[in-house]
């Protein structure tokens, strides 16, 4: 059997993250259009409510995939490092962009 690659393993997180943070939301949407027709009695505060707690999670999903990007990738910890340091020594003088190119990306 052959070792599973690790981009492979981080889109595989990245993907279901997304898909379990989106589907509290489609429920919620699916569950308000039903409301609306009629077809079920649903209170209003609790709709709102679950609503608020489905958009909280949704937002918590794209901080997951920052932190899963963080932990596995190293072009991504990289040039974040860069984006911070450049910041912290702007005051010195240096640019932000650290000598940084799109090429920096595609040439590691």
């Amino acid at each position: 059997m052959l070792p599973r690659p690790a981009g492979s393993i981080i889109l595989i997180l990245v993907s279901s993250s997304y898909v379990l943070a989106y589907i509290p939301v489609l429920l919620h949407f699916v569950m308000t259009k039903i409301h609306l027709w009629g077809l079920i009695y649903v209170s209003r505060n609790a709709l709102i409510i679950v609503g608020n707690y489905t958009k909280a999670l949704y937002v918590a999903g794209f901080a997951i995939n920052f932190f899963l990007y963080t932990v596995s990738g190293r072009v991504f910890r990289d040039q974040l490092k860069k984006i911070v340091c450049g910041s912290c020594s702007r005051a010195g003088g240096q640019s932000i962009a650290g000598g940084m190119t799109m090429n920096t990306v595609v040439n590691r």
